[in-house]
């Protein structure tokens, strides 16, 4: 009986520190795509201030909003959203990320594609008409994303 508590301390020694510390990395990247999403947050503020008109077009501005959003897009940010980090009390991804995760990757890859092309739109001097539309386009990826896996608060 003693070597067979013995054996599950031991165990739970082994187990306990290792599942920490997945806790720990889940909450590390948790934490990571706060901040990215949130930089992307600010990026589309001020580029929809732009193509509102709530503020002077400034290509400068939407170069680097188009390229924040392009370092927080693709393969790598979407990868922050493992499986096991959804629906964490601290978080806003919604389970079907996992139930979904090709459509969910595409939406990343598609804010990715369509940012990198507006700021090279805006670096070519691109027409009034063509950067509204690219930037409507970009739009509606982060909103398509927000509905089909963002949880409402």
């Amino acid at each position: 009986m003693r070597i067979a508590i013995a054996i599950t301390l031991l165990a739970l020694g082994a187990v306990l520190p290792a599942a920490m510390a997945q806790e720990g990395d889940v909450q590390a990247l948790i934490e990571q795509r706060h901040q990215e999403m949130k930089a992307n947050g600010g990026a589309m503020k001020q580029l929809g201030g732009i193509f509102r008109g709530d503020a002077p077009y400034d290509r400068d501005a939407v170069i680097k909003a188009a390229g924040i959003l392009s370092k927080h897009s693709g393969t790598d940010s979407a990868a922050l959203f493992p499986d096991n980090s959804l629906e964490h009390s601290n978080s806003d991804a919604r389970i079907e990320i996992a139930d979904n995760r090709k459509r969910f990757e595409q939406i990343f890859s598609d804010l990715n594609a369509g940012s990198k092309e507006l700021a090279d739109l805006a670096r070519s001097d691109g027409s009034d008409k063509e950067l509204r539309a690219l930037f409507s386009k970009v739009a509606k990826t982060c909103s398509a994303c927000h509905t089909d896996f963002r949880a409402k608060n």
